[in-house]
C-alpha cells in the first residue's frame, strides 16, 4: 500500500513537470531573444527603482512577549526582494507583448 502511494505520487509529480517555453502566436520564437533581453533590461531598472529605498522602510515583527520590534532586513533579503520584483516585471513585460507559455512539442 505504501509503495503504491509513493509510485502514484512519483507519477503525478513527473506528469506535472511538462517542459514549457515562451512562444508568440504570430512570430513563434523568432523574436524571443530580442524581446526577452529588452524586457530584462527594463525590469532590472524598474525593480531597482521600486526596491532602492526598501531598507529605509520600517519592518516590525511581534516577539514572543507580544511586543512589536523593529528589524532591519539583511542584504540577502533585500536582494531577494529585488530579484523577485525583477522576475515578475520581466514576465509581465513578455506577457504584455503577447508571449505565452506553451508545452514543448515532443
Amino acid at each position: 500500500m505504501r509503495y503504491a502511494c509513493l509510485a502514484a505520487l512519483a507519477l503525478i509529480s513527473l506528469a506535472a513537470c511538462t517542459p514549457m517555453r515562451l512562444e508568440h502566436p504570430q512570430f513563434g520564437t523568432s523574436r524571443l531573444n530580442e524581446d526577452a533581453s529588452e524586457c530584462d533590461h527594463v525590469a532590472r531598472q524598474e525593480a531597482f527603482r521600486a526596491t532602492a529605498f526598501s531598507s529605509l522602510q520600517p519592518r516590525f515583527v511581534r516577539g514572543r512577549d507580544g511586543r512589536l520590534y523593529s528589524v532591519r532586513p539583511s542584504f540577502h533579503e533585500l536582494e531577494m526582494e529585488r530579484w523577485h520584483a525583477e522576475r515578475n516585471l520581466s514576465d509581465f513585460c513578455l506577457r504584455s507583448r503577447g508571449y505565452r507559455l506553451v508545452p514543448v512539442p515532443q
